[in-house]
């Protein structure tokens, strides 16, 4: 598929040379606040655009975002509060995951047991820890 519209690393670049170029005549805050600006991006830049140059990575994270919004929303209905839950925020890691898995796929019994022991006890106990901090 041809791209109509230019990549967005040349997009970026010319509005930043046109902010700069027009930066001059609105004070030493502007352009102090330019100089941050392209400090941060500069920062991120190298990884900041790659999903274009891939076909098969998605553009924006919409379909992530719908996962965790419908994860608090059946979280929120089963529970009955209009917030998270504390369980959420401190198993929020696995019960989204565990959450997006089992809509793809319905899992037996002998498939929810965990392949590595070692991995999944560190995790309990990762998660026993973040459990109590909050306890706290």
């Amino acid at each position: 598929m041809a791209r109509t519209k230019p990549h967005p690393v040349v997009t970026a670049s010319r509005t930043l040379t046109s902010v700069r170029t027009q930066c001059a005549a609105c004070g030493q805050g502007m352009w102090i606040a330019y100089h941050t600006f392209r400090k941060v991006t500069a920062s991120y830049w190298p990884g900041l655009f790659h999903c274009y140059d891939d076909a098969d990575l998605p553009r924006t994270n919409n379909e992530l975002e719908q996962y965790f919004g419908s994860a608090r929303y059946h979280e929120r209905r089963a529970t009955g509060r209009k917030q998270a839950s504390p369980g959420l925020v401190v198993r929020g890691a696995v019960r989204v995951v565990a959450s997006v898995a089992s809509r793809l796929h319905p899992f037996s019994g002998a498939e929810l047991c965990p392949a590595d022991l070692t991995r999944w006890r560190a995790l309990r106990s990762e998660l026993n820890n973040r459990h109590e901090t909050r306890r706290m």
